[in-house]
């Protein structure tokens, strides 16, 4: 379609005549930005462009059409077809329509098998599907490096784009704890105390019993990781290989890891932890061997004993440049996601 315009949450086809003040499209397209790069070619084909980071601010109805307000501006179209994925709820009430369900994420965890065990499993073993049930269930994976995972279970989530349990969103905890985005914020940077019924609500999106929230279950102030009980991450196949190294604690806003490189090898590859959410920080303290920090297009050459911090939600990486081995370990405190 001509002027076929993807936005990272709308798309669209001029009309004639050109509208005042606003863009005008035929057809407005709201899908996620991975959706809508897939097809940018097909798009600039048909004359049309995919507009990125243009989150929907506001759509309100005007002259028998729509008029969306976006973060890269304001467009009016005739008819908007709503693509947004996880969002797709939220969409939906901007534009005056009240869905009767609501988008509860839900992510999967794994566990891996010991490396003695790992024999049993030779192949893939899937349950037959229930369709009773919304989940897949419970299955054994042979991974291409050899390792065997099992799972997965479903836990809800705190965030609805968040695939690690440090995800959290203070949106997203607000429409679930009843508590306000504001009101969470000034909490987590200690500006104010919340009553017992802010916090009850607060623990209740968190999936916490109060007396975890308040850390006043706990069995004691000490929590041991034996060197046997660290969670890996992934195969030596990449050449990076790591360790999580601190408990998974409710609450826990900081993770420590420990990373192997080998010679020539680059962390980000494919099993590697994700891009950090927004507000991280990250440290990194060179064990042993010499690595190089590329951090928003900067590079950064460190030593055994430096230690380098960064905001982690830049686009980032480690190298080995040298011939042998080199060791980190990076220390990862979250902030919550201002979304």
């Amino acid at each position: 379609m001509p002027g076929l315009i993807g936005l990272g949450g709308l798309v669209g086809a001029h009309l004639d005549p050109p509208g005042v003040g606003a863009d005008r499209r035929d057809l407005l397209l709201l899908a996620p930005v991975a959706v809508l790069e897939l097809d940018a070619r097909r798009v600039a084909a048909g004359r049309g462009e995919v507009l990125t980071g243009a989150r929907v601010l506001e759509v309100r109805r005007e002259g028998g059409g729509l008029h969306v307000a976006t973060a890269r501006g304001d467009f009016r179209c005739r008819l908007l077809v709503n693509c947004a994925g996880l969002q797709a709820d939220r969409v939906a009430r901007l534009c005056g329509a009240v869905p009767d369900v609501s988008i509860v994420p839900f992510r999967g965890e794994y566990y891996e098998l010991a490396p003695e065990r790992r024999a049993l499993v030779r192949a893939l073993i899937y349950p037959v599907p229930d369709p009773r049930f919304p989940f897949l269930g419970v299955h054994l994976t042979r991974t291409v490096d050899g390792r065997v995972e099992a799972g997965p279970n479903a836990v809800l989530a705190l965030h609805r784009e968040g695939y690690s349990w440090r995800d959290v969103s203070l949106r997203d905890l607000a429409e679930r704890s009843g508590v306000s985005a504001p009101m969470l914020s000034q909490v987590e940077r200690g500006e104010t105390s919340p009553t017992l019924q802010t916090a009850t609500r607060i623990a209740h999106g968190l999936e916490l019993r109060l007396s975890q929230l308040l850390r006043l279950d706990e069995g004691g102030a000490v929590t041991v990781v034996r060197r046997g009980e660290r969670r890996t991450g992934p195969a030596v196949a990449s050449g990076h290989a790591y360790e999580v190294l601190t408990p998974p604690l409710p609450g826990q806003r900081a993770e420590l890891s420990r990373h192997t490189l080998a010679p020539g090898a680059v962390t980000g590859g494919a099993g590697d932890p994700p891009m950090h959410e927004p507000g991280s920080r990250e440290t990194a303290l060179v064990e042993s061997g010499a690595v190089t920090l590329v951090c928003d297009d900067a590079r950064h050459e460190l030593s055994a004993g430096d230690c380098v911090t960064f905001d982690a939600d830049l686009p980032h990486h480690f190298e080995n440049p040298g011939d042998t081995e080199a060791v980190l370990l990076a220390v990862v405190s979250a902030g919550l996601r201002r979304s």
